[in-house]
């Protein structure tokens, strides 16, 4: 068994579509649950469309236009029940938001809904039009309901009705014999209430289904060859990368991919499924599969990523010589003022942080001020080397070469304990200069880059 998660770039238009449900259908035999986005950039325009309502004026007639155009493309019929249903929510959803005057978030949840419904209703009834039994599913009708729920967003880590959703999946292809398509980046509270799974919430639904079958593989099915050696838009020569573990995965997404969200792999990287991310385009290209075993584990890089947009915070105090607490005294204010740290260097008496979500600036440096020296440091940029790093002392020597003949000047580096990323900081202005010297250096005119690498690695050994 396996789920195919289908995001909204390959569900564009009636084109995109019949290459997915031909994807499905030349993989009945591994029996595929579905996992379908909201087509295109409905996402977008439905929080446009409540903006609007909340302003005074509660319209759709594009949106739905759109849709039963695609639909009509694919020679489905638009005047069913199920489709009447969802227009009358939607128009019942903006009706509401207009009388508050404001999108309050179960109403955005509820709003966004309709997107996805909408879609996996076209996807279902044009699969079974071309002989593959199908039917839609809203993901709380398959189990996917959540107790713990913030600001009308909840987070997979709080989900634990995995039993009920393999149960519910498995009974509907058993006894109903047919595929799920089955709706993404959505679910339901305890009270009934509509909520969302965040950005890349339709992975994590994927992700949570993918879990509770203990599915052969998870595929995310996206408009990219999988994960590449540097972000394409930067590096056009980029590489693909074949195999990828999970730690490193994690770590890509971290710092700058946007390839997958760590979370949207947790539960495959606990219960050992492969993860694959392929290209809904080019569905015969093998794309990168994420593993929790390396076939080859020898030392290798897998990608450079960059952060940009990120501050660095400098803290020193002579206090800090043989104390303790006194990292835990900093934490604290960071804590306080909920800023994420995500990199940090310290020495005796000095430690660098860097931010990539940095507010409350001005008290963060009154509050840090008031026991030790503070310097921040906007507009830099966070460089990442994703791999095997365990020859660290090889990469950084590659690495500082480089920046050295380029005159570019590393401001903080940090490697962490998963041995799985060196990440250092630049200027902002010198980050996509530094991705490129590096890419060329490591990767690039390199028919087989990873035996080369391996290669230097054997001369200093």
């Amino acid at each position: 068994m396996i789920v195919m998660k289908f995001g909204g770039s390959s569900l564009a238009d009636a084109d995109h579509i019949r290459i997915v449900a031909e994807n499905i259908r030349k993989n009945i035999q591994n029996s595929p649950v579905i996992v379908i986005s909201a087509f295109g950039n409905t996402t977008n325009r439905l929080i446009e469309t409540g903006q609007n309502a909340a302003n005074g004026t509660a319209e759709f007639t594009d949106i739905r236009a759109e849709f039963e155009e695609i639909a009509r493309d694919l020679g489905l019929y638009t005047g069913n029940q199920s489709w009447d249903i969802l227009w009358q929510d939607l128009s019942l959803t903006l009706a509401n938001i207009v009388k508050m005057g404001y999108v309050p978030d179960n109403l955005k949840a509820e709003l966004l809904a309709i997107g996805e419904r909408l879609s996996v209703i076209i996807i279902a009834e044009f699969l079974t039009s071309t002989g593959v039994r199908a039917k839609a599913h809203d993901a709380w009708d398959v189990g996917i309901v959540f107790e713990n729920v913030i600001n009308g967003q909840c987070d997979i880590e709080h989900f634990t009705n995995f039993n009920g959703v393999k149960e519910t999946i498995c009974n509907l292809i058993e006894e109903e014999n047919h595929v799920p398509i089955i709706t993404g980046f959505i679910a339901k509270d305890t009270n009934n209430q509509v909520v969302t799974l965040g950005r890349n919430g339709s992975d994590r639904t994927a992700a949570i289904i993918g879990a509770a079958l203990e599915a052969d593989e998870i595929q995310y099915w996206k408009d990219v060859n999988g994960i590449l050696t540097a972000d394409p838009r930067v590096i056009q020569d980029a590489l693909p990368v074949s195999e990828i573990s999970f730690q490193e995965a994690v770590e890509l997404s971290c710092f700058g991919s946007e390839i997958l969200h760590p979370k949207s792999i947790q539960p495959a990287r606990d219960n050992n499924i492969p993860v694959s991310i392929r290209n809904s385009h080019n569905p015969n290209y093998s794309g990168t599969r994420v593993v929790h075993q390396l076939t080859d584990p020898d030392p290798q890089l897998r990608a450079i990523t960059f952060k940009r947009d990120v501050t660095l915070v400098d803290i020193c105090s002579l206090d800090m010589y043989g104390q303790y607490g006194f990292l835990a005294k900093i934490f604290q204010v960071f804590n306080d003022l909920r800023l994420s740290v995500n990199l940090m260097a310290t020495s005796e008496v000095s430690v660098s942080l860097s931010l990539d979500d940095a507010h409350s600036l001005g008290e963060l440096k009154t509050r840090l001020g008031s026991f030790s020296q503070v310097k921040i440091h906007d507009e830099k940029a966070i460089i990442s080397l994703i791999g095997n790093v365990s020859k660290s002392t090889w990469i950084i020597n590659k690495t500082f070469k480089v920046l050295n003949q380029a005159d570019i000047d590393v401001l903080m580096i940090s490697q962490g304990m998963s041995r799985a990323n060196i990440s250092f900081v630049v200027e902002d202005s010198e980050a996509e200069n530094c991705v490129g010297l590096l890419h060329r250096e490591l990767f690039s005119e390199k028919e087989d880059n990873v035996n080369v690498f391996k290669k230097d690695i054997s001369e200093i050994q």
